[in-house]
């Protein structure tokens, strides 16, 4: 079957903006298929703007699985060559004929070291997936590849989220297709014009009305398409699952928490400064704490596995996924955890049950997400910072399970939607393990609101304090 008898209207949509936009963002949310529509966008490119070679650069795992993937699905592709520029053999791969030489973020130094003179090497297109990378204006492959930009011929980037924080973090994603012809060069200048700065709390605020200026300068360039306006796909179903919290865990639980509350009862203190009291709660409440300083819980044992220490608090989330899987009856589960000990303690209770997350290597990566779609995993462990992006696992599977849930939503949408997304045939489930009053309704809420910024995760968790202070 060729792409191009099958593609949708919305891709169709995304290709001609592409064609006709030399600086240009694709906004798209998971499932649209942009990785194909780029793809095809190359095809008639070079056909019929000479375009020669392209620049690609995506994750990691998104070089070795997603865009591999498309290459061997669609024969319309079979006359675009790729080469993925990692490995020992990058040196050489550089130099061969290829229609797109594919990299990852932290390949850039390398490549800068191969420029020829003001010259990237006969580049004339750039294309960077999951533009969120480079999110972080000061960061070194950020400005590595501010370096490079002028020398494209035609820019674009694609991305689901482009600002999982604040409208800051689109500022160097739009710099990167249009050199700051939409919000300027400076990103200084750009927050004292939208911004103001709040030294107590260590954040900046937008201005009232500012984002719809934002909006207006940047639209031009930006093709947003959400899912819901395009996609016809099955009910998606929440779960909630929850446990309580009993004895030693509710005391320990209670004990941090307290802190939590008179660190947010404080206005001049940021949630950097009270991110360990939170983190620990999100902790305790999975099952597990990693050994804090001046803080010693008593009547649980500590646990020396892995790279750092923990106290082993409670099973009750545990047991809880145990009924899950039972109730499913064979049924593939993708369980989501947030920290190494939950790992550490799943595999103990699960067996050795493959997971991604760090210490898988990309080939073992890839291997893992083709069982997965051949249906010959039952359960699988992911970290939503190793999945989150560019993985296609609908062919197998309906049920993904929050053992821990996270406070990014951008995480928590892109891995939902490496299921839910076109090609899904029924309805989805997504499970989340909650402890009853506990920051897990605090994280619960904000992804079902799609809640992004960490200003208003400080309102919740005070809205939260307060409830329980009333009941």
């Amino acid at each position: 079957m060729r792409f191009v008898d099958v593609m949708h209207n919305y891709q169709k949509t995304a290709v001609k903006f592409m064609l006709d936009n030399r600086e240009s963002g694709l906004f798209l949310d998971p499932g649209l298929g942009k990785t194909a529509s780029f793809l095809l966008y190359i095809k008639l490119a070079k056909r019929f703007l000479r375009v020669k070679k392209t620049l690609l650069i995506a994750p990691k795992r998104v070089c070795y699985i997603t865009w591999p993937g498309e290459f061997e699905k669609w024969p319309d592709f079979k006359g675009i060559s790729y080469t993925i520029l990692h490995g020992p053999d990058k040196d050489k791969k550089l130099y061969e004929d290829h229609d797109i030489y594919i990299i990852n973020p932290e390949g850039l130094k390398w490549l800068t070291s191969h420029l020829k003179g003001d010259r990237v090497h006969s580049f004339d297109v750039l294309c960077i997936d999951e533009s969120t990378k480079f999110k972080n204006w000061s960061a070194k492959r950020t400005k590595m590849l501010k370096k490079m930009l002028k020398y494209f011929k035609r820019r674009h980037i694609m991305t689901g989220s482009p600002a999982p924080k604040n409208l800051i973090d689109v500022f160097p994603q739009m710099f990167m297709i249009d050199l700051g012809k939409s919000l300027g060069t400076s990103i200084t200048r750009f927050r004292d014009a939208y911004y103001t700065y709040d030294k107590y709390k260590f954040q900046f605020n937008i201005n009232d009305g500012c984002d719809a200026i934002i909006y207006n300068k940047i639209a031009p360039s930006i093709l947003q398409m959400s899912a819901e306006d395009y996609l016809d796909l099955p009910d998606i179903i929440y779960n909630k699952i929850y446990v309580e919290l009993e004895g030693k865990s509710k005391d320990i639980y209670k004990d941090l928490e307290t802190q939590l509350f008179a660190e947010i009862e404080d206005d001049k203190v940021s949630l950097v400064n009270s991110a360990a009291s939170y983190n620990a709660c999100k902790q305790v409440v999975s099952g597990a704490l990693y050994h804090q300083e001046d803080y010693f819980p008593t009547g649980v044992k500590t646990v020396t596995k892995g790279h750092r220490k923990f106290y082993d608090i409670h099973k009750i989330k545990i047991d809880a996924l145990k009924d899950l899987i039972s109730d499913l009856q064979g049924k593939p589960i993708m369980v989501a955890y947030a920290f190494n000990h939950e790992l550490i303690r799943l595999q103990e209770e699960f067996g050795d049950v493959p997971y991604i997350g760090r210490g898988v290597d990309d080939k073992a990566g890839v291997k893992i997400a083709r069982d997965w779609n051949a249906g010959e995993i039952p359960v699988l462990f992911v970290h939503p910072a190793s999945m989150s992006h560019g993985l296609n696992m609908q062919e197998s599977g309906r049920n993904i399970c929050w053992f821990s849930l996270t406070d990014n939503f951008e995480e928590y949408e892109q891995l939902n939607r490496r299921i839910y997304r076109q090609g899904v045939d029924s309805n989805v489930t997504i499970h989340h393990i909650m402890a009853r009053s506990t920051v897990d309704e605090v994280m619960y809420g904000r992804n079902l609101n799609k809640d992004k910024t960490q200003r208003s995760l400080k309102n919740a968790l005070k809205q939260y304090r307060d409830s329980k202070q009333k009941s």
